[in-house]
């Protein structure tokens, strides 16, 4: 059982947030693993806008959005190095993912002197669906440290993609695993 944390960019990389997961890992040969894992992630970006009153009032009206998911995944993996203490090697898999947004597929800023309000107003327009169910994969780089037969620390990278145009990249991410 494998526990992870990391950081991850999503879409073009404008979008920062981090991943988590927890993964059930066996190996069916000496260098042939599966795994299962469930993970989750959550990103966040704003829309940047401040306007001043007639007052001289500095106004943050900035739109700010969050994009998460929760996904279920199915793994199969390779071990280039397989020692004692050292396991380096790729994974690659399958996954089906939930994904809820607030991100907007437009924002329009309108200011008082074209609507004649005392302040600006903001029209968010959504043309897509801001929750979804999608199938993607996913490929890791991933390297473990063993210093006894029951504990593991490890980093890995990699990124993902889904049938509904999400691609989590880059991801780096730092696990923590125990034997049983």
């Amino acid at each position: 059982m494998r526990a992870s944390f990391g950081f991850s960019g999503h879409g073009t990389g404008d979008l920062n947030g981090v991943i988590q997961g927890f993964e059930f890992e066996k190996y069916i040969r000496k260098r042939l693993l599966w795994s299962i894992e469930a993970g989750s992630s959550i990103h966040n970006g704003e829309y940047p806008e401040a306007y001043v009153d007639q007052n001289q009032k500095k106004h943050d009206i900035s739109y700010r959005y969050t994009v998460a998911g929760i996904q279920l995944a199915g793994i199969a993996g390779y071990s280039f190095v397989r020692s004692e203490y050292i396991t380096l090697g790729i994974k690659t898999g399958v996954l089906f993912r939930y994904q809820s947004s607030s991100m907007p597929n437009s924002l329009a800023t309108y200011y008082p002197a074209g609507t004649g309000l005392p302040f600006p107003v903001m029209l968010a327009e959504n043309t897509t669906p801001q929750s979804t169910y999608s199938l993607g994969g996913l490929i890791r780089l991933f390297m473990n440290y063993s210093p006894n037969r029951k504990i593991s620390f490890g980093l890995h990278t990699g990124l993902q993609g889904d049938t509904n145009g999400d691609v989590l990249f880059p991801q780096f991410a730092f696990c923590i695993g125990r034997s049983f």
